[in-house]
Formats: C-alpha cells, sequence, structure tokens
C-alpha cells in the first residue's frame, strides 16, 4: 500500500505588541512582549488506510521497521503562548 503523505506538523503565529498597547496595558519595563498559538499535527493528507502513514517500529524494535503496528496517530494539539522580556 502506498504510504506517501503530506503533513503540517508544526505552525507557529507570534505577534510583537507594539509599544503604544504596551505603555496603555501598564505592562511597565517589558521589551518586546510577544502572544502566539502553536499548532502541531493539523492537517494530514494521504490515500494510506490505516491510522498513521508516518510509521515506525520504535525504539528497540529493529525487526518492525516500517511495520504498521496500529500505533495510534500524533495528537493534534495547540498552544497558546505569552512571553516578557525585562
Amino acid at each position: 500500500e502506498d504510504g506517501s503523505y503530506f503533513r503540517l506538523r508544526e505552525l507557529a503565529v507570534n505577534w510583537t505588541l507594539p509599544k503604544s498597547l504596551v505603555h496603555s496595558l501598564r505592562l511597565g519595563d517589558a521589551q518586546s512582549p510577544r502572544i502566539g498559538l502553536v499548532g502541531r499535527n493539523l492537517w494530514t493528507s494521504t490515500k494510506y488506510t490505516g491510522y498513521d502513514p508516518d510509521v515506525s517500529g520504535g525504539a528497540g524494535k529493529p525487526f518492525t521497521y516500517r511495520v504498521d503496528n496500529f500505533s495510534y496517530p500524533a495528537y493534534r494539539t495547540l498552544t497558546a503562548m505569552v512571553e516578557f522580556g525585562f
């Protein structure tokens, strides 16, 4: 079976707050505060019929290389980020 695939594994979007907004929010001496979102395993395009086309035998299993053991696919996650420098 063809196991080729295309995956958007990670996407990060960050925004540095403008100084006028930092001042109006009373963040004091914060230097370049940023907010952002990080998404992982957001999209996969494949005709593979198994759970996940990214097949690997895992650590310590040399004889199951490229064998689908029906393990669960990687979780889709979305993480928010807030960063302050002083």
